[in-house]
């Protein structure tokens, strides 16, 4: 019980810590919670505790750049709120065999999100952008936001690096700036979709506290610390741990469907 508690806590710090930075936490929290014997699906909607948490404290550590943000990019969280409130009641909707079914497929394009963190964060730092400030985002980024954020409601991996590579082909400069403005938005679809979920009988609160707890350390001190820090071989293993949820997930789903084939 101990081992298990701790380990929730320490990859809540890190999960926190990397949703700080960029994100792709969620691909180390949820095979965590399916290892210790949680349902796909009860993983996915617990992981949304934490994820309000650590990104709401990631939110305060970029305060001085949040600041800075025009305030017509707040706008965004309108596309942000319809389209995770969509996501989230349709997970309520699925059953574990769907869930199960998809979660291979959600898992690897969060995996090749997050693969291509570094190119994301280069391309961010070698923008060139317009002088000319422009108070509002183009209007075709409402409509992407939109779908991202029905699929971030549904489960959310990769999500907030999706996010930040939205952001680097806005008018905003700098990278910590974007960061706080993604992790406010990243907040607030953490938060609808656990409105959304509170009821619904999928989330376990008292690991989703356990984690968020960890989560609130990892956060705030990531965002702090953001410039220091060094994901290389973090992200190697984060990459490996996700693609074997996958393989596992996919084994599962083949079971299922040859088995029942050969019942017939």
């Amino acid at each position: 019980m101990i081992l298990k508690y701790s380990s929730y806590v320490l990859v809540g710090i890190v999960a926190g810590a990397i949703n700080s930075v960029a994100g792709g936490g969620t691909i180390l929290a949820f095979p965590l919670l399916i290892f210790f014997g949680m349902a796909a699906i009860s993983a996915n909607a617990t992981t949304t505790v934490p994820l309000v948490i650590g990104q709401f404290s990631s939110a305060l550590g970029y305060k001085k750049y949040i600041k800075k943000i025009p305030l017509g990019y707040f706008l965004l969280l309108i596309p942000v709120i319809i389209g995770t409130f969509l996501g989230a009641y349709l997970l309520t909707r699925t059953n574990d065999n769907i869930f199960m079914f998809i979660s291979p497929f959600l898992i690897l394009f969060a995996i090749i999100v997050f693969s291509y963190q570094p190119y994301i964060v280069a391309r961010i730092y070698g923008s060139v952008y317009s002088k000319n400030i422009k108070y509002y985002p183009p209007i075709w980024l409402y409509l992407v936001i939109f779908i991202l954020s029905i699929y971030g409601g549904y489960y959310g991996g990769g999500f907030g690096l999706t996010l930040l590579a939205l952001l680097s082909i806005t008018a905003l400069k700098n990278i910590h700036t974007m960061n706080g403005l993604k992790n406010i938005l990243a907040t607030i679809e953490a938060l609808v979709s656990v409105v959304v979920l509170f009821n619904s009988g999928l989330i376990d609160w008292k690991i989703g506290l356990v984690l968020g707890f960890g989560a609130l350390l990892g956060g705030y001190f990531g965002s702090k610390f953001a410039q220091n820090l060094s994901l290389k071989y973090l992200r190697f293993v984060i990459i490996i741990i996700g693609l074997f949820t996958a393989i596992y997930f996919m084994g599962i789903t083949n079971h299922m469907i040859f088995g029942n084939i050969f019942k017939i």
